[in-house]
């Protein structure tokens, strides 16, 4: 029996892997991040080593900077202006839909 290509389709959707979205990160390499994953959960499962504390977005421990592409707002929410502005955002609550390329928060002065 011939498979159609809606079919086909489906077979693949069903028995490929869940897409990723991949995040450079300056000094801890390339995290893939799965679907519905947060930037953190990702890093623990890969066993990086990665400051954080409440896991919610609200200790601001987990804190980095987005130097490429374009972080989910929810990511940003509860930061000051300025924050936003120079791209930190927070991977506990950050769940990426694009590929990113981040760093670690600058050093306070």
């Amino acid at each position: 029996m011939p498979t159609t290509p809606s079919s086909h389709a489906m077979h693949n959707a069903m028995h490929s892997a869940p897409p990723t979205v991949h995040v450079s990160h300056a000094q801890l390499g390339t995290i893939k991040v799965r679907v519905g994953e947060t930037l953190l959960d990702a890093c623990l499962r890969l066993g990086l080593d990665v400051p954080f504390s409440c896991r919610g977005g609200s200790c601001h421990t987990c804190m980095m900077r987005c130097t490429g592409g374009t972080v989910p707002e929810r990511s940003q929410r509860g930061l000051a202006p300025s924050q936003v502005a120079q791209g930190m955002f927070l991977p506990c609550v950050c769940r990426p839909q694009s590929d990113l390329r981040v760093g670690p928060k600058p050093p306070l002065h």
